[in-house]
Parts: C-alpha cells; structure tokens; sequence
C-alpha cells in the first residue's frame, strides 16, 4: 500500500508540474495517506485544505524529493510522465480537458525530455515505432491558441487516442 501511494506521489507531483494537475486525486491521495501510515512527512497537513496548483506543486515535489528522491528532471521521471500523459490524453479524449491545456502539457513535455534532456538516453519501452513517447503531439499543437476546440483540432483527437492506446500497453 505505501509503495503505491510513494509512485502516486511522484504521479501527482509531476502532474502538478506540468499544470495537469487534479484537486481531486491531490484529496484522495492526502486522505490515504493519513489513513494508512503514523510517519507522515511534515508537509501532508499544508494540503489541508486544498492549496492552489502552484503551492500543491512545491509541497508535492518536496515531499517525492524527500521521500522518494524524485525530481521531474530526471530519467526515472520519465515514465512518470508517460504516465501523466496518458491519463491527460484519456481525460483529452473524454473532453474533461481542453485542448490548450493538452497543448500546455505536451509543450512542458517536450521542452524538459525532447530539448534539456535530449542527450539522455531514453528507456527502450518507451520508444515505440520509431517515435518517443510524446509521439506526434508536438507538431499536432503546433499554433494552437485559443481559437481551438475539440470540434476543430481531430488531427489531435486522432493522435491522442493513439498514443493513449500505445502508452496504456506499455
């Protein structure tokens, strides 16, 4: 059970680092955390109640750093972001999220693995076809603004319904 809840927050706080974010999982995890455990890290009371994105990100990626040794800029963080990826692409896809947000998501993405880690050796189960785990996203969000809409942008619905099946087998 602690293991579980030490990967969700490395989920949650690279999700929150992206601006992905959900208030909802952040409560759910808090509560199973105090729920299962008496060694609580310090910080879990400054999620009571729920902070804004931008304190929940400092509070979640010093607890993982402390806790689990996460950073997002890190090559064990990538799989954790495949993972935020794929859960942004389902919630895309099932329009809880717009397609700015994706676009935000997939531009901070991109920036931290395809440009400031370029030279860092990828895991091998995360490059699939010929393409990184970012698959075509990137040219697919190319001049979005906020004209945009889920009606207007199919090229990206159709890759984000891709990548989200090839991430998912993964």
């Amino acid at each position: 059970m602690m293991d579980e809840l030490h990967e969700e927050l490395n989920c949650l706080a690279m999700a929150f680092w992206c601006g992905a974010g959900n208030p909802d999982e952040l409560a759910r995890w808090a509560d199973a955390v105090v729920l299962a455990t008496d060694e609580l890290h310090p910080l879990i009371w400054e999620l009571y109640p729920l902070p804004a994105p931008d304190l929940a990100e400092g509070l979640l990626l010093t607890m993982a750093a402390d806790l689990n040794g996460f950073r997002p800029a890190s090559v064990e963080a990538e799989p954790v972001a495949a993972e935020v990826l794929r859960r942004s692409l389902n919630a895309f896809t099932a329009r809880d999220i717009s397609v700015q947000a994706l676009c935000r998501l997939v531009d901070r993405l991109d920036i931290l693995f395809n440009v400031e880690m370029a030279s860092v050796p990828r895991p091998q189960r995360l490059v699939a076809d010929g393409q990184g785990w970012l698959g075509d996203l990137y040219s697919c969000c190319d001049w979005c603004d906020d004209s945009w809409t889920h009606e207007t942008s199919a090229h990206l619905h159709d890759e984000a319904v891709r990548l989200s099946r090839l991430l998912g087998s993964k």
